[in-house]
């Protein structure tokens, strides 16, 4: 039999079969008398039945799992308080103290010593105290003038006593001198008493620079001396030099 040959009351036949309650196959003729056979399907019916099936499944096993944790829950809790977090406290690394010995000076001792000698024997080197030894910095005996390189303290002339001497020691004295600052008319004064090697800081009002017949007043003596200058020395031309 060939499909021209079907009729259209085969296929009415076959399309209002019993199948409707289960699965229905749909019989399409296409163009020439082909026949194709539709897309399988369910029924409405047994698809809500499946649809509520799944549904009741669920809640069931949601309201299961409900059931479950309500009951660990509780448990869960006890154990919490009746084990509290232990907080740990970071611990700090004791740092033990070091030994301290005794702090060496800064600066050696012999230098100290050497020109506190120097300030007493040298007649050269004016009188003045020092600080503290223990506040003493390195390079405390190698100081710099910013203004130019000093000058030192020579004998620049005597001094004589005006009036009655109480003292042959007293009668005349040197008078030592320098310039304050390079190129400066400030200048700096102290004598030294003979025999008794005492040096005596002279002041001079204003700083200002002495000259022969000054009269000066020396508080420590309660005394007036005079001044007099030794000759200033002449430059010698020296022909092997220049």
């Amino acid at each position: 039999m060939t499909a021209n040959n079907i009729s259209i009351d085969a296929i009415n036949t076959i399309t209002n079969s019993s199948i409707t309650d289960s699965l229905t196959e749909g019989i399409h003729i296409m163009s020439g008398g082909a026949i194709e056979v539709a897309t399988i399907c369910f029924d409405r019916t047994m698809f809500f039945i499946i649809v509520i099936g799944i549904i009741l499944m669920a809640i069931y096993y949601y309201n299961k799992e409900q059931k479950r944790c309500k009951k660990c829950v509780p448990k869960i809790i006890k154990e919490v308080v009746e084990k509290p977090a232990v907080q740990t406290v970071p611990t700090v690394p004791v740092v033990q103290p070091t030994p301290v010995g005794p702090i060496p000076p800064l600066i050696d001792q012999s230098i100290i010593a050497e020109v506190d000698m120097q300030r007493v024997a040298n007649p050269l080197v004016q009188p003045e105290r020092r600080i503290s030894s223990d506040a003493i910095l390195p390079g405390y005996m190698r100081q710099m003038s910013t203004r130019g390189t000093l000058d030192t303290f020579h004998q620049s002339g005597i001094i004589t006593k005006i009036g009655t001497v109480d003292s042959p020691n007293e009668k005349v004295m040197p008078l030592f001198s320098r310039r304050k600052y390079p190129h400066d008319t400030l200048y700096e004064y102290y004598s030294i008493i003979p025999k008794i090697n005492i040096k005596i800081p002279i002041t001079v009002r204003g700083d200002k620079e002495l000259f022969t017949d000054d009269v000066i007043f020396i508080k420590e003596l309660n005394s007036e001396y005079k001044v007099q200058l030794y000759k200033l020395e002449e430059l010698t031309y020296n022909p092997y030099v220049i």
